[in-house]
């Protein structure tokens, strides 16, 4: 799945999060809208193309979300969701009620929680911190995440080492994959005498293959697109490795299955269970497709020895250990609101380092016309001394001369904000002293010393 974010740094900058999870949509749904890790570069690219206007952007995709991150000089909001109809195939209005639509603060502190495991459907679980960066990185191989993006993911990275080191979330550690095992140890007691078959092998697989091991599962297989990548698994576990050419030869040898590949369409179908049940001479099989898209056709939950769970059935199975983590998710919150202020601030800051890098652009050209102004002066006889005068009334007149005029104005108008931001940002007496008086009258005159030529 995938997220966008657009950050605002300031009152022509916009961050924003555009997305969909587990909370505000059902798993046909987020398939529909579900982008592989292999299409991730063309789904960038594609971005990038029809909106050349958006300057960064970040695609997110796990198996509960897509969420879309983008920074941008206007409001894009109804062009990313354009955009994002028209690569899913769908249109607007079959999604656009499941959506969440973050901006400034908000945005920062979602993607916070998400990288943190707050928003998951497993509070605290560590596979999302992972997932996000192979995002992010994705993002930076082809340049679309820039300055902003780059430091919005780093400090999330940074907050959510933060909640792990300072709170338990992380504690009884649970996963969807961990949760499938819980449940596959409650239905086949005698693990030892059971084979599991695995389809994919992805982190989750992987995951999920070192807690049937651990569990004492008989029997290993794992399936996948690429039989090397498959053979790496399986020989850490003493297991068998075959492609997903050859999932149906071994399909009645299993009794569990749990599937988490990227292919966009079913890998398994009714008829191949109907006769791999025929084969098991109807022993019942736990199957747990936990792709989105999904690997195995729906359908078979209709066949009475199969028993199908998907990433949406598991949460009654893991509803006990968000209950463990609960208590600490509130003490992460509040360590979540101390990053979002931290980094909302560095992003306020940009804003006032232009203002000042204008200030100091406008203060050199000043120093520079005036110093060309006095060199023509020495070039042409003139006094030294006459001139180091012209030059450092010249300029102070210069560089003053806008904001007198502003505040000049700000006082025949009454407006007292002004005067006392003046005050504050010059540091400024309640009261002037005579000389400063003085100083003040004599700025007011707006004709320049004048000198004679020989």
């Amino acid at each position: 799945m995938f997220t966008y974010i657009v950050i605002q740094t300031g009152p022509c900058m916009h961050l924003t999060v555009i997305g969909i999870n587990h909370s505000t949509a059902n798993i046909e749904v987020r398939e529909k809208l579900a982008i592989s890790w292999e299409m991730l570069p063309d789904a960038l690219t594609s971005f990038r193309f029809h909106l050349p206007n958006i300057e960064e952007y970040v695609i997110i995709s796990t198996c509960n979300r897509t969420e879309i991150y983008f920074h941008s000089l206007e409001h894009s909001t109804n062009n990313v969701i354009a955009w994002f109809a028209q690569y899913a195939g769908i249109k607007p209005d079959g999604f656009r009620n499941s959506l969440y639509i973050y901006h400034g603060r908000r945005t920062v502190r979602h993607l916070f929680a998400v990288i943190s495991g707050l928003d998951s459907m497993i509070i605290g679980e560590t596979q999302i911190a992972g997932q996000v960066k192979r995002a992010f990185q994705a993002a930076q191989d082809l340049n679309t995440s820039g300055r902003v993006l780059n430091r919005l993911f780093e400090h999330g990275f940074s907050a959510s080492k933060a909640v792990r080191t300072r709170t338990g979330i992380g504690q009884h550690q649970i996963s969807i994959a961990s949760a499938a095992v819980t449940l596959a140890r409650r239905v086949f007691s005698d693990f030892p005498n059971h084979t599991v078959l695995m389809i994919g092998a992805g982190e989750l697989i992987a995951l999920a293959t070192q807690h049937m091991v651990s569990s004492g599962i008989g029997h290993l297989i794992i399936a996948n697109r690429t039989l090397e990548r498959a053979h790496r698994l399986a020989s850490r576990h003493s297991g068998f490795a075959i492609t997903l050419d050859e999932i149906a030869t071994h399909l009645a040898d299993a009794d569990i299955i749990i599937a988490s590949t990227g292919h966009p369409k079913y890998l398994l179908h009714f008829n191949e269970f109907q006769q791999a049940l025929l084969k098991r001479r109807h022993k019942p099989m736990l199957v747990f497709d936990l792709a989105v898209p999904r690997n195995i056709d729906p359908t078979i939950a209709q066949l009475s020895d199969i028993f199908l769970y998907t990433t949406d059935d598991l949460r009654q199975v893991i509803d006990r250990n968000q209950q463990l983590r609960h208590q600490e998710s509130t003490v992460a919150a509040t360590i979540i609101s101390e990053q979002v202020e931290f980094f909302w601030g560095w992003i306020q800051a940009q804003e006032s380092i232009e203002i000042v890098r204008q200030l100091h652009h406008r203060a050199s050209c000043h120093q520079q016309a005036s110093l060309a102004r006095a060199r023509q002066l020495i070039a042409r006889g003139r006094d030294p001394e006459q001139v180091m005068n012209y030059l450092a009334h010249h300029l102070t007149k210069r560089l003053l001369h806008e904001p007198s005029a502003r505040l000049r104005q700000a006082g025949t108008s009454g407006d007292s904000k002004i005067l006392e931001a003046a005050r504050t940002l010059f540091n400024l007496p309640d009261n002037l002293e005579p000389d400063l008086e003085e100083t003040q009258e004599s700025l007011a005159d707006e004709h320049l010393p004048r000198y004679k030529t020989k």
